[in-house]
């Protein structure tokens, strides 16, 4: 079976890496990089991995902006730092499964959430208000209208000897986030669907409007050079392809919409969205080496 602590460990591994090619302190993007393309190349590296799931990812400086419907919250926030995708093909067929999640560091195990655009975050994350991502122009009107599976918060968990540690943490009414579980967990949940918000097919007619979130995000993110130029900036934007089976529209490097490297400004330099993508076959056999 897939191995918690060899997840755990390997993420260790990827955010030691990336702090030695750094010439300064990390800062969330980094984090989100470490999580959406490092840690997927360090955990295939490791040879600890079954040989029928893949791990793979891709980051952008840009986060999705939210624009509620709402007169009285006119003002945005990010959608999320990292999408977690899951796609599991059977001999039944494909299913999918997401979660957002967002990433707040800590030198204790909880997080208080005080700033006004992270309550901003959080009354998103709870009540899921009608909202549009301002890059797309689409409006999302997701059901239930109270917090979901599909959105957490991740704890960056910085503590003394500098051996970070992440977690993962549902929104609480309190305006507080507590360590739960490991990101490992957390994943190792997501592909037994114990965790994360199913997703439908992109071309199901019963598809809801978490799902056509989802898929715009996917293709928002796809569509864009990989461009963490401070430590990838000669790597491809994604890690592998699978998603050029599910998306309508090639990942063309080339694409008319896409933001190449060194055209980022000031703003996106300190901002980032990464995906985290999880394939797993179970065609022929369970989680086995």
């Amino acid at each position: 079976m897939i191995s918690i602590t060899e997840i755990n460990k390997n993420i260790q591994e990827a955010i030691r890496k990336t702090r030695k090619s750094l010439t300064c302190n990390m800062k969330e993007c980094d984090y989100t990089s470490v999580f959406a393309v490092e840690f997927p190349n360090v955990l295939k590296k490791s040879g600890t991995l079954p040989h029928n799931i893949k791990f793979g990812g891709g980051f952008i400086h840009q986060s999705p902006i939210v624009r509620f419907a709402s007169i009285h919250k006119q003002s945005g926030c990010e959608l999320g730092d990292l999408l977690i995708f899951v796609r599991k093909t059977t001999i039944d067929g494909e299913r999918f499964n997401a979660a957002l999640v967002q990433l707040k560091r800590s030198k204790n195990s909880s997080v208080t959430i005080t700033r006004d655009g992270d309550l901003k975050q959080l009354y998103l994350y709870e009540q899921w208000p009608c909202f549009s991502i301002s890059q797309l122009g689409c409006q999302y009107n997701i059901f239930p209208k109270n917090s979901i599976n599909g959105a957490v918060y991740g704890i960056i968990y910085e503590k003394k000897n500098n051996a970070v540690q992440f977690y993962t943490s549902e929104p609480m009414t309190s305006m507080q986030c507590r360590s739960e579980q490991t990101l490992g967990r957390f994943i190792g949940n997501m592909i037994d669907w114990q965790a994360g918000r199913v997703v439908s097919d992109e071309k199901s007619k019963d598809s809801d409007e978490w799902s056509r979130l989802i898929w715009d995000i996917l293709r928002l993110v796809s569509h864009k050079i990989f461009n963490k130029d401070s430590i990838y900036s000669n790597q491809s934007k994604l890690t592998f392809n699978f998603l050029q089976q599910l998306l309508d529209n090639p990942l063309n490097a080339n694409n008319n919409n896409a933001h190449s490297v060194g055209q980022n400004n000031n703003e996106e330099k300190n901002s980032g969205f990464g995906i985290l993508l999880v394939d797993v076959d179970e065609r022929e056999r369970s989680l086995e080496q």
